[in-house]
């Protein structure tokens, strides 16, 4: 439910910045996904839940549902080149994981994606999560078994 009233002319904006947008995006991301990101403190590693993706104001807009380990969250962002999505995201609940950033790449078949999150842990200390989405769990479980098998980051020593 909205607490205020848009001006006509900012609702027809959004609708023609909404319609610009989906002229660059190639396959239908909006609706639910089903979600997972990886924390090693959680059972099980993953973390589970839904996301509600939308459109509007020019960008998408991402919302969890509750999640496996009760944390809530809201986020916006941005296509690149069809495949690539970035964006923000920051707590609902103004716990210890305030805001952080994220970025995801649509696998071929579209269904599905694979990217990571950066942001504080619980302790303050900022971290990297593996973040899987999927259309279907079995969808998001292809996208985590494609995280899994990308090979560990190289660790760059200075010359000395």
């Amino acid at each position: 439910v909205s607490l205020y009233l848009r001006r006509p002319e900012v609702k027809q904006e959004s609708k023609q910045a909404e319609a610009e947008m989906s002229e660059h995006v190639d396959h239908d991301v909006l609706g639910v996904w089903q979600s997972s990101w990886f924390d090693p403190g959680a059972p099980g590693g993953w973390v589970v839940e839904r996301v509600k993706i939308s459109a509007g104001d020019g960008k998408l807009s991402l919302e969890n549902d509750t999640d496996s380990g009760d944390y809530l969250w809201q986020g916006s962002g941005e296509f690149y080149d069809a495949r690539f999505f970035c964006g923000m995201w920051k707590s609902r609940t103004h716990g210890p994981r305030p805001l952080g950033v994220f970025s995801f790449y649509v696998l071929p078949q579209g269904d599905c994606a694979a990217g990571q999150a950066f942001g504080p842990d619980t302790n303050g200390n900022v971290t990297r999560y593996d973040w899987a989405l999927g259309r279907t769990a079995q969808s998001m479980l292809a996208a985590q078994q494609w995280i899994i098998r990308l090979p560990s980051p190289a660790i760059f020593h200075q010359a000395g």
